[in-house]
């Protein structure tokens, strides 16, 4: 059992490590700037082993970017507890405040002060396996491509001469043999890892759910330690949000779309399609309109029941293979 807590704060750039360490309740922060590399980190790996000996190291740091990535693989391997946060809870916390400086320095403390306020109820940040971080990975690529290939539809739709149209035919070839190359690696490396395979196969056996849904709802659910449905789903940003004050005040509620865009966006459609083809969601959709809920609100809350459902079969299939899961 550690005696003190040490609350560590890091504002990651491209180049630097600005750090802000707090022990136990201190009014003032211990402040650091290493170089964002492996000499940066291994100095201050060493730092910290020296400035908190005999605490336990809580460190904090925003998920923006990717720079944050090997920043926590790296302080996590060394055996501190990693905490990646919200930026727009951080952001809320210098607000509140009445934080008026924004310099690298003050938003490592303001990490540090948040984190030491609200650890007791965040979970600590673990890395995701080998082969579920290779499948997002495959995954981010898919959406690169697709966004590319989108623009350049769009781009070629607004050019008459000829010679610009067939540069556009030509780059829209070489997308779309890329994003197959990318579809076959997604289907090949899920095929080829059981952890996946046997999980993967029972969400996209749900009518509405293909394999390219199902396999981004393995790597969501099991990136993040969700303990229950709910929490995956307001994650995702697709539970409501109510807005009411007194009595003058009523709006109709609305997803809170807080959490993670490209995985609700992704869902839409699986979700469209859910509604008027899956034997259980179908007259469950059904009943919310029959009841004053529009259209669009049925979608959504099928949006919701389809995170509930593979949060349910990824469990289930965890539970019947833990050492695959693990």
């Amino acid at each position: 059992m550690h005696a003190h807590i040490t609350c560590v704060g890091i504002d990651i750039s491209k180049a630097t490590l600005d750090v802000a360490l707090y022990h136990d309740d201190a009014l003032v922060a211990t402040t650091l700037t290493v170089a964002n590399d492996r000499r940066g980190l291994l100095a201050l790996r060493r730092w910290l082993h020296k400035t908190t000996a005999d605490c336990l190291l809580l460190i904090g740091m925003e998920a923006t970017g990717a720079y944050w990535q090997p920043v926590a693989a790296s302080l996590h391997a060394s055996g501190a507890r990693v905490y990646v946060l919200n930026p727009r809870c951080v952001k809320d916390s210098a607000r509140a405040e009445n934080q008026r400086q924004k310099t690298d320095r003050v938003d490592a403390g303001v990490i540090a002060r948040h984190l030491r306020a609200r650890h007791a109820q965040l979970h600590p940040w673990a890395p995701p396996t080998a082969a579920v971080a290779t499948l997002r990975a495959l995954l981010t690529r898919w959406d690169q491509l697709a966004q590319d290939l989108q623009r350049e539809y769009n781009r070629r739709a607004e050019v008459q001469e000829p010679l610009v149209r067939a540069s556009f035919r030509r780059m829209i070839r070489v997308l779309l043999q890329e994003r197959r190359t990318i579809r076959a690696a997604l289907d090949q490396h899920c095929t080829a890892t059981p952890e996946l395979q046997t999980a993967v196969t029972a969400v996209a056996a749900e009518p509405g759910i293909g394999r390219l849904s199902a396999m981004r709802l393995l790597a969501f659910l099991r990136t993040h330690p969700f303990t229950t449905a709910r929490q995956a789903a307001a994650f995702v940003g697709i539970t409501p949000r109510h807005k009411e004050s007194g009595t003058s005040l009523k709006c109709r509620a609305r997803i809170s779309r807080v959490g993670d865009a490209v995985l609700r966006h992704a869902l839409y459609f699986p979700a469209v399609v859910a509604r008027h083809r899956h034997p259980i969601l179908r007259p469950w959709a059904d009943g919310l309109i029959a009841r004053g809920k529009t259209p669009k609100q049925a979608v959504c809350a099928v949006m919701r029941r389809i995170v509930h459902i593979a949060f349910g079969i990824v469990k289930r299939v965890d539970r019947e293979q833990p050492l695959l899961a693990a």
